[in-house]
């Protein structure tokens, strides 16, 4: 069985991804999925008023929401997921996520952005891939 953490964002590469694992079992691979969507801390200055469980709750629910196409993608090609919702640094949490979990494969859409845009932007994707023990499929 083949652990994989889809790291889902709710972007269209992020749901290509997804779409890559399911490619991988209809080639026969039998995998266990794993969704990840990293929301961002924020700091208490910036809630607007809004209590720590309200928070809490929100960050969940948008979590849930970048999750949704990835999910009735995974769902109508039977395969076992679990879907978390975490908040921090994304790079960080993906790798951290996937070391925990035994992931073998870490898969993650991205924008398709140059090594200039990545070291001037800093790039999510590009930080997995120097973090991560595991190997990381990027997905455009």
């Amino acid at each position: 069985m083949l652990k994989v953490l889809a790291a889902i964002d709710g972007s269209m590469p992020a749901d290509r991804a997804v779409e890559h694992v399911v490619r991988l079992a209809k080639n026969g691979t039998p995998v266990e999925v794993l969704l990840l969507n990293v929301q961002p801390e924020i700091a208490t200055s910036q809630t607007h008023g809004m209590g720590q469980d309200a928070m809490v709750a929100h960050r969940h629910e948008l979590g849930q929401r970048a999750a949704e196409i990835a999910e009735r993608v995974l769902q109508a090609a039977g395969i076992h997921y679990e879907l978390r919702v975490q908040t921090g640094d994304a790079a960080e949490t993906i790798t951290r996520m996937a070391k925990e979990q035994g992931s073998d494969l870490i898969v993650m859409g991205t924008r398709g952005m140059g090594a200039i845009e990545n070291l001037v932007i800093g790039s999510v994707a590009y930080k997995v891939v120097h973090l991560a023990r595991a190997p990381v499929t990027m997905v455009k």
